[in-house]
């Protein structure tokens, strides 16, 4: 019944199809318009505007679709679409029109749990999503979420950006640029990392009002991310504001201040051999070495330890103190 619904009507909308890493749940969109004879348990709106809602399906090694499920946290009010599973299908991504957001569609997503269940969607904030319209996003093997939008400004009308994962939030928005972007609509941007290979959409001049693009990447960019804690290598303690300097072959890369809980960070290049110099009043100063591998976009945990140069008073106040 289930797969009749799916296939039969053609009032349906039906797109935007994401897929588990094993090909037998998919996620997809479906207008809530139902013609009586197909009302089995799914919703019909009651208004002119046909909302657009997100479903979650199982596939047999047949192709037959059954177990059809409208998502629990759809809404009657606004639309949600352009679904896009997370690599490890712990999230689930989409765009909606709600009017809670900060323009005409915006990007969220909502977890799911190991039980089936689903958290509660939250927005990807302003960093992502514009007074414009966002669409299409993608969520690559290395964690990278691409997007199209036509409000962040740009070469043309929707324009492709990415955006990186720092600290539990998302970097601003990065225009692809013009190998990727024209001065049309370019949108459904796709890409492996491992095959060094992607495709998108474009409606710039081709073949028909939208066509089908394949690129190759010559150099794909692979970095990694060493952060840690410098501490009071007597007592653990904190060391806030201490200057950490990044070397290659000897020249000055970026100069860093730990923060008040003595974190630093820097982001590397794969595959290089990297030196770390630390300095603070009053302490010794201490030099490290970093040999970064080729694992794209590896966050390695690395904690630095300098020693007081007055050890007595330190040792009176900290360690002896504690025996």
């Amino acid at each position: 019944g289930s797969e009749m619904c799916i296939r039969d009507s053609n009032m349906f909308y039906e797109s935007d199809i994401t897929f588990s890493r094993d090909g037998k749940t998919i996620y997809f969109t479906l207008n809530n318009y139902i013609d009586d004879q197909y009302a089995r348990g799914f919703n019909k709106s009651d208004s002119e505007k046909h909302i657009l809602n997100l479903y979650k399906a199982t596939v047999n090694a047949a192709g037959i679709t059954s177990k059809v499920e409208l998502l629990p946290f759809n809404s009657e009010e606004y639309s949600m679409q352009n679904p896009m599973l997370s690599s490890d299908e712990k999230t689930l991504y989409f765009i909606s029109d709600s009017e809670e957001g900060y323009g005409d569609t915006d990007i969220y997503k909502v977890d799911i749990y190991a039980d089936g269940s689903y958290g509660i969607p939250t927005n990807l904030g302003p960093k992502i999503n514009s007074k414009g319209k966002e669409i299409f996003p993608f969520i690559s093997t290395n964690n990278v979420l691409y997007f199209s939008s036509d409000g962040h400004g740009g070469i043309g009308y929707l324009d492709v950006f990415s955006s990186k994962m720092e600290n539990g939030e998302y970097s601003e928005a990065k225009n692809l640029g013009e190998s990727i972007n024209s001065e049309y609509d370019d949108f459904s941007f796709v890409i492996s990392p491992e095959k060094s290979i992607g495709y998108f959409a474009s409606a710039r001049r081709g073949k028909g009002g939208a066509d089908i693009y394949s690129f190759k990447i010559e150099s794909l960019e692979c970095n990694q991310l060493i952060a840690g804690v410098l501490k009071n290598k007597l007592d653990n303690s904190l060391i806030a504001d201490a200057t950490v300097q990044l070397f290659s072959n000897e020249e000055l890369v970026e100069t860093v201040k730990t923060d008040e809980f003595g974190v630093y960070a820097f982001e590397l290049d794969c595959e290089a051999a990297y030196q770390v110099r630390v300095t603070k009043s009053n302490f010794t100063n201490i030099e490290a070495e970093f040999v970064t591998s080729n694992v794209y976009d590896l966050q390695k945990s690395n904690d630095l330890f300098i020693e007081p140069l007055d050890c007595e008073k330190v040792i009176a106040g900290t360690v002896l103190s504690q025996e």
